[in-house]
């Protein structure tokens, strides 16, 4: 089953009126969920004693599951909440209709299109033929979050892994303003450097 679990503070009760929340609600069925768990049990659509306590832990510890099943490559997307359902859809057969096919399991955050995409490494593939078959998935990934106007970095930043993707989600001229805030701000390159942007 997917599930989609909306959290809502206490203090803005509102986000789970049907005006505010018919077109994440939509997105999440569309999404694939069978259920939507609200972030408080009185508001909620089906919760039941503390079944939201345990989704919400079976949640924190997908990572680490996942962990122990196997290697994972692991990237961070974000992408318009509208264009989520079409993204998944052709995301899913740019995995699935490769040679060899690989495995990925996606979660994230709804409200803000945040996904973690984890592609799991098939039984018996060496981990260094695994991240080659990555490297060639990721510019695909990226090229497809490009078409949809994402960003390659949902919440985890661009740092040094993503620092060569950042052409996916930002024009030449945007990658120009921050050569010249970075230059500004730190002219003898000594803060962080290395990061987002190379030397």
């Amino acid at each position: 089953q997917n599930f989609t679990m909306l959290r809502v503070p206490r203090s803005a009760p509102e986000l789970l009126a049907p005006a505010g929340s018919l077109d994440m609600m939509r997105t999440a069925f569309a999404f694939g969920a069978d259920a939507i768990y609200a972030g408080q049990p009185r508001y909620s659509l089906r919760v039941r004693n503390n079944e939201f306590g345990t989704l919400e832990k079976l949640g924190e510890g997908i990572a680490e599951a996942l962990y122990a099943q196997t290697y994972l490559h692991k990237n961070d997307i974000s992408l318009p909440i509208s264009d989520l359902p079409e993204f998944l859809q052709k995301m899913e057969k740019l995995f699935t209709e490769r040679q060899p096919p690989l495995e990925v399991c996606v979660f994230g955050h709804l409200g803000d299109g945040n996904l973690h995409v984890n592609t799991l490494c098939p039984a018996g593939m060496e981990h260094s033929e695994f991240l080659k078959h990555c490297e060639e998935t990721d510019t695909e990934l990226f090229t497809l979050v490009r078409h949809y106007h994402g960003s390659v970095s949902g919440e985890h930043g661009i740092g040094l892994l993503k620092r060569d993707a950042l052409k996916f989600s930002r024009t030449p001229e945007e990658v120009e303003y921050f050569y010249a805030l970075k230059g500004a701000f730190d002219p003898q390159g000594i803060l962080n450097p290395g990061k987002i942007i190379g030397e």
